[in-house]
């Protein structure tokens, strides 16, 4: 009776090891869960508003199938910030998201909040450029028709907007259309036609990028009447193109 009493005793002590253990385990595999998701969530998401960020957003780009892409910046908001302060900034940037969420959930788009005041609506479906530049007025119109308040403050935001159209390249595109439209003073501006009316922004694109990969790759040297960049048909630039600080 005694020898059975101390091999029960010897089984019961290694099962609650064995089911302590497991538990560890469990708690150990819900620790890691948790903190994936938080790592996702961190890498996917802006913690500012929750929704989508860039990294979303380029990652949802890798298959798009026919999408266009909608860019938003809002003008001079660092004054704003300056004005009234990075929190009360922050209020202001829920508050438009907010009014942008509104007109995505409406039209059927998909919303991502970059860093800042930028943002960007994924569109779905084969979309001519007319349909787009509609879809841009309403959007901006929702945005800034009415003022922002604070306190007792009313406060008019400025927006800009850029869209990108194809399959290809469609940040890129749209980023475009958005420094266009913000140095025009427009409320919006398509890539096709921004590529297609200023030959003369892209083509400084493409020397810019020229420049930069030669200065990259140690294939400039200064003469006296400018740069030369040896390729199979060397190419001079001007010095004052490269004079930056």
């Amino acid at each position: 009776v005694g020898i059975t009493l101390v091999v029960l005793a010897s089984m019961w002590s290694t099962l609650l090891r064995f089911l302590h253990q497991r538990l560890e385990l469990r708690t150990a595999n819900q620790s890691l869960d948790k903190l994936l998701v938080a790592a996702e969530e961190k890498l996917y998401r802006d913690p500012l508003t929750g929704l989508p960020n860039r990294v979303s957003l380029v990652r949802d780009l890798e298959n798009p199938g026919e999408v266009h892409l909608l860019l938003g910046n809002l003008n001079r908001f660092g004054d704003i910030n300056e004005f009234y302060g990075i929190s009360v900034g922050d209020i202001l940037l829920r508050s438009m998201t907010s009014r942008v969420d509104e007109f995505c959930r409406a039209k059927g788009l998909h919303l991502y909040k970059f860093r800042g005041d930028e943002f960007a609506c994924l569109v779905p479906g084969d979309r001519n450029q007319a349909d787009l530049e509609q879809l841009a007025l309403e959007a901006h119109r929702h945005v800034t028709q009415r003022p922002y308040r604070y306190d007792e403050h009313r406060i008019e935001l400025k927006l800009a907007l850029g869209i990108g159209m194809g399959k290809e390249s469609l940040l890129e595109k749209a980023d475009t259309a958005l420094r266009h439209a913000k140095k025009e003073r427009k409320p919006f501006c398509v890539s096709d036609s921004v590529l297609e009316t200023d030959h003369h922004f892209t083509a400084n694109l493409r020397r810019a990028k020229m420049i930069r990969d030669a200065i990259r790759e140690e294939r400039v040297h200064a003469n006296r009447r400018g740069m030369i960049c040896p390729q199979r048909k060397p190419a001079i630039v001007p010095t004052k193109l490269i004079a930056l600080k």
